[in-house]
């Protein structure tokens, strides 16, 4: 009768045991789920919160590239009016010598024909 009895609690204590291990390897699954589900959550929110920040420097970057091309243009703008104004002082400069060259030869030519009889 004993043997029975020890059997019998043996018996309920595996049972138990079993019964207790299955629970627990639920709830640790159950836990392991949510645990998966909140990191993924917290995942896609840093994932978010990075596109967003990129793209907030993407813009300012845009927005600062854009000035720098205008700037440039403006640059450009300002080196070609004063390569030209350089151009046309040469010009008159060069127009200004072969004049002076010109008033020379009139000069020499009037002294020549003033001697002439």
């Amino acid at each position: 009768m004993e043997t029975r009895i020890l059997e019998k609690v043996d018996s309920r204590i595996e049972q138990t045991e079993t019964r207790i291990l299955k629970e627990v390897d639920s709830r640790i699954e159950q836990t392991e789920m949510r645990i998966l589900k909140e990191v993924d959550k917290r995942i896609e929110k840093s994932e978010v919160l990075l596109l967003d920040e990129m793209e907030r420097y993407n813009r300012q970057y845009e927005r600062r590239f854009a000035t720098l091309e205008q700037r440039e243009n403006q640059l450009k703008d300002i080196y070609r009016m004063v390569k030209n104004e350089n151009d046309t002082i040469n010009l008159f400069l060069k127009d200004h010598q072969n004049l002076e060259k010109l008033e020379r030869r009139v000069t020499i030519l009037e002294r020549k024909t003033a001697c002439l009889p």
